[in-house]
Parts: structure tokens; C-alpha cells; sequence
């Protein structure tokens, strides 16, 4: 039965690694920075699936570095809920702070969500630059696709 191994590495890179019983070599060329690859036979090794869409490989390890020193859990624990495109409402990048002004145009980025344990920590950025942990209660939408 196969059994599906996650890799990761750098958008457009080529991966290669051996099957865990088989010893043959598989091999990926990766669009998103991550790999979802086929290995053949033998029992299936825990794996810790990640649902990971389209963000930056960059942006979404700047999250996980800010999340393993905002959190207790260990960041090789810390499990990546989602990582989008979104379109954000204005310059608050969907995080406002009470008693500021922001740009009033829509503003491209992205929305990256990781479960620490029993926490959950939101990280807003626009398309280019770094994440920015933003705290549950100032969470603001997104623009719906």
C-alpha cells in the first residue's frame, strides 16, 4: 500500500529522496515549496500532514520562527491550518489597531493561520514582506474572492 511522505524545500527546487523500505529513489520538481510524494511498501510512517496552499515558503517559515518564540510548543509541533492569498480591505492588512488610520484601497497579501498546541495564531502580510502576528481579537476579514 503506498504511503504519502511530505517534503519540504524551496519553490522550484528538485527533490529527491529514497523511499523508506524500498530504497528507490523518487524524485519532484516543487511549484509551492512543498512535495507530496508516493513511497511504495512497508507499513505508512506517521506523517504530519499540513494543509499549505499558496503562500510564499519564505513567509510561512518567518511565521513558524515568530510562532515557536510567541508559544511553548516546540516549532517542529506547530502545524500550518492554512496559508492563502487573500485580498486584504486596506492597509491594516486585516489586523487594525484601535485609534489608527489606515490607506482605503485593497491591498494583495496573504493569511497564514498555525495551531500551537491549543493555540491558534494568525499571521496577516501584504504580497511582499514578512508576517505579522496579528491577535485574535483584532482579526478582521479578508475581501471574499
Amino acid at each position: 500500500m503506498p504511503t504519502r511522505v511530505l517534503h519540504r524545500a524551496r519553490p522550484g527546487s528538485m527533490v529527491r529522496w529514497r523511499g523508506p523500505l524500498t530504497g528507490a529513489w523518487l524524485a519532484c520538481t516543487l511549484a509551492s515549496g512543498w512535495a507530496l510524494g508516493q513511497a511504495a511498501g512497508g507499513p505508512p510512517p506517521v506523517v504530519k500532514e499540513q494543509t499549505v496552499t499558496n503562500a510564499p515558503a519564505e513567509m510561512i517559515e518567518a511565521a513558524l520562527d515568530d510562532a515557536a518564540n510567541r508559544s511553548t510548543t516546540a516549532r517542529v509541533d506547530i502545524k500550518v491550518t492554512s496559508a492563502e492569498a487573500v485580498t486584504w480591505p486596506d492597509g491594516s492588512l486585516g489586523c487594525p489597531q484601535p485609534g489608527m488610520a489606515y490607506t482605503q484601497a485593497l491591498v494583495a497579501g496573504y493569511r497564514i493561520v498555525l495551531q500551537a498546541g491549543e493555540q491558534t495564531l494568525n499571521y496577516h502580510a501584504m504580497s511582499r514582506g514578512r508576517p505579522v502576528f496579528c491577535p485574535a481579537n483584532r482579526v478582521a476579514p479578508a475581501v471574499p474572492a
